[in-house]
C-alpha cells in the first residue's frame, strides 16, 4: 500500500476524534489510538490538534480565556506569574484565582499581588439564576452544568465526569458513594 494512502487512512480517525472534546480520545474498534504510534504519517496540522486537545482534557482545572469573545483553552505553559496565564489567541490575560480578566484587577498595598474584583452584578444574577434552577458546579473546571433529564451521571463540556446529586468527581471505575434524589 502506498504511503500517502496509508496516511490518508490513518489521519481519518485522528481527525474525527479531534473534532471536539466530547469525541476524544480517537479510536478505532472501540480502542483509543495514541498519537505517538501515528504521528509520522499525519499531517502536522492533525498531530497538533491532537496534542492541543489532549492537554486540555489532562488539565487539572482547565483554564479558560476570561474574554467571551475569546474563551479559548489557556496551557499550563502560558503562566506568566503565579496568579495570570497569557491567552494565545486573544493576547488577554487571565486570573487563575477568580479566572477574570486581569485588566478587572487591583493592586494590593505592596503593589506584589493582584486584588480579585468583587463578584458583580452579571455574576451575581448568574448564581443566583443557578441556585433558582439547582444547577450544579462541574468539580474540574468550575463551569454551571444544568441536567434536564436522566441520571445523575454528568459529563462536563470540559471532560470531567461527576455526579449531579453529590458533586463528587468519579470515572468509570469510581462511582459516588450517595444516595441519588428522586429523579
Amino acid at each position: 500500500m502506498p504511503m500517502s494512502l496509508l496516511s490518508k487512512m490513518s489521519e481519518r480517525p485522528f481527525r474525527a476524534g479531534c473534532a471536539k472534546k466530547a469525541s476524544f480520545p480517537p479510536k478505532c474498534c472501540g480502542r483509543p489510538l495514541h498519537i505517538y504510534i501515528w504521528s509520522n504519517l499525519l499531517d502536522r496540522e492533525v498531530v497538533e490538534r491532537y496534542e492541543a486537545i489532549e492537554e486540555e482534557s489532562n488539565a487539572d482545572r482547565p483554564l479558560y480565556c476570561a474574554d467571551q469573545r475569546c474563551s479559548a483553552f489557556i496551557p499550563e505553559n502560558n503562566q506568566i506569574s503565579d496568579e495570570l496565564r497569557y491567552c494565545g489567541d486573544c493576547a488577554k490575560l487571565t486570573c487563575l484565582s477568580c479566572r477574570n480578566e486581569f485588566s478587572r484587577h487591583s493592586l494590593g498595598e505592596d503593589r506584589d499581588r493582584l486584588i480579585c474584583p468583587v463578584d458583580d452584578a452579571d455574576l451575581k444574577a448568574l448564581k443566583d439564576l443557578g441556585h433558582q434552577n439547582k444547577w450544579k458546579q462541574c468539580p474540574k473546571c468550575l463551569n454551571l452544568v444544568e441536567r434536564v433529564d436522566g441520571c445523575n451521571d454528568m459529563e462536563c463540556v470540559c471532560g470531567a465526569d461527576f455526579c449531579y446529586s453529590c458533586g463528587s468527581h468519579f470515572d468509570e471505575n469510581d462511582r459516588c458513594q450517595c444516595r441519588f434524589e428522586a429523579l
